[in-house]
């Protein structure tokens, strides 16, 4: 937490033909919703991957001031806690909201899905992974994964389907105010000028987006695309890979954004990279928890 480029005494300087360096483990985590920002929002970046103890150790003092990963140095700042992260990321790029209530509005969704982060960011070590090397596949069978399996769908069914009708809600506030734009138009003589988009077309093609034939692209808040639509499509993506694609099969809206933000050019390519890791397996659970001090189990 400062200015990188001033200090001689930190471990780790940022790689210089990239805009932001990343800190973290080999793999999503806390991580992950930081990664989706720098891409949505064309940010390059590289990441130094933490797989020792004594790197974290040797870190601590000069650039961890909480003891914890992520570290994200970018305008010559050294940024720690994921959150604090992803709001100076959206404030970076002007996507915190136009206005105070738009701003409050998506500090409240980016707060539920951090709910559902919290749940499948600990997915990794709840699967039966302390396996014979060979079968790093967790158990299908294994009682305790289906128990967590459920409360992971539980949990998505009931934030999944207030984002639906966030989106619903927002959808149909845009055509009221177009609606009463276009008859205060009509009244004064003028013609409307090109108003703020619904949340459908123009924002999908701004985009690049492709999500559906059927399906318009709407915001969580407001006429355009803010940092809370990043944040539902990456936690929406994460859930749809650990628990299948059923269980956004009654949320067209949520899947329409998902696919509306993965067509941003930076999140395509990112996708693409070796920035995107895999869901968690038992390599991943063995590397945190040895870079922890935790005992491997």
């Amino acid at each position: 937490m400062g200015l990188a480029a001033s200090r001689t005494d930190t471990w780790e300087q940022p790689a210089e033909k990239y805009q932001a360096t990343l800190y973290y483990f080999g793999g999503r985590g806390l991580a992950d919703q930081i990664r989706w920002m720098l891409a949505a929002t064309d940010v390059s970046f590289t990441q130094k991957l933490i797989s020792q103890r004594d790197q974290i150790v040797r870190m601590s003092d000069a650039q961890l001031p909480f003891g914890q990963l992520p570290l994200l140095q970018i305008d010559g700042l050294e940024l720690v806690q994921s959150q604090a992260i992803v709001r100076y990321l959206a404030r970076r790029a002007g996507l915190q909201g136009l206005t105070a209530d738009e701003v409050v509005k998506c500090d409240m969704i980016a707060e539920a899905v951090r709910d559902l982060l919290s749940l499948v960011t600990s997915a990794p070590f709840k699967r039966k992974y302390y396996q014979p090397v060979q079968h790093l596949q967790h158990d299908a069978s294994d009682p305790a994964w289906q128990a967590y399996l459920t409360l992971l769908k539980t949990k998505w069914a009931f934030l999944g389907q207030r984002f639906e009708a966030i989106l619903r809600s927002n959808r149909m506030q845009l055509a009221q105010q177009q609606k009463r734009q276009a008859s205060t138009d009509r009244s004064s003589g003028g013609s409307s000028s090109s108003s703020s988009s619904s949340g459908a077309t123009a924002a999908a093609g701004a985009a690049g987006a492709a999500p559906s034939s059927t399906v318009a692209v709407h915001y969580m808040v407001g006429s355009a695309l803010t940092y809370a639509d990043i944040l539902v499509a990456h936690v929406t993506t994460w859930y749809v890979e650990e628990c299948g694609p059923e269980i956004v099969a009654q949320m067209p809206l949520v899947v329409a954004l998902q696919n509306a933000v993965i067509s941003l050019p930076g999140v395509t390519k990112f996708i693409k990279s070796i920035h995107y890791f895999p869901l968690g397996d038992r390599a991943y659970c063995e590397q945190v928890d040895r870079v922890l001090g935790r005992k491997v189990t």
